[in-house]
C-alpha cells in the first residue's frame, strides 16, 4: 500500500516533518538566546531603577522648590551643583533630601 520507500508514512510526510519527529537545536543558538535574555533582565532593571531614580529626584526637586521659592528648574541646578561639589550623585543627594522631610 505504501512502497518500499515510504516506511509507512502517509500524505508525503517522512520522520523530519512528521508530528512526533524530535527537534535537534544547536548548541550555539541556545547560548546565544541565553546571553540575550541576560541582556534584556539587565535592561529590564536598570530601566526600573531609573523609573524610581526619576521619582525620587522629582519628589527632591518639589521639596527643594517648596523650601526654597525656586522653580523646578533652579531646585534641578541646584541638586546638580550639590553633586558636583560633594562629587557624589545626584540621586544620593536626592535620596539624603527625601528622607529628611
Amino acid at each position: 500500500m505504501f512502497g518500499a520507500g515510504s516506511a509507512g508514512m502517509k500524505n508525503g510526510m517522512n520522520a523530519a516533518t512528521s508530528p512526533t519527529s524530535v527537534y535537534v537545536v544547536d548548541d550555539t543558538v541556545i547560548e546565544r538566546q541565553a546571553e540575550r535574555i541576560a541582556e534584556l533582565e539587565a535592561a529590564n532593571a536598570h530601566l526600573r531603577e531609573a523609573l524610581a531614580t526619576r521619582d525620587l529626584i522629582w519628589s527632591a526637586k518639589v521639596l527643594i522648590a517648596a523650601t526654597t521659592g525656586c522653580g523646578p528648574e533652579e531646585a534641578h541646578e541646584l541638586l546638580i551643583k550639590q553633586s558636583q561639589h560633594e562629587n557624589r550623585k545626584v540621586r544620593e543627594i536626592a535620596a539624603e533630601i527625601v528622607a529628611r522631610r
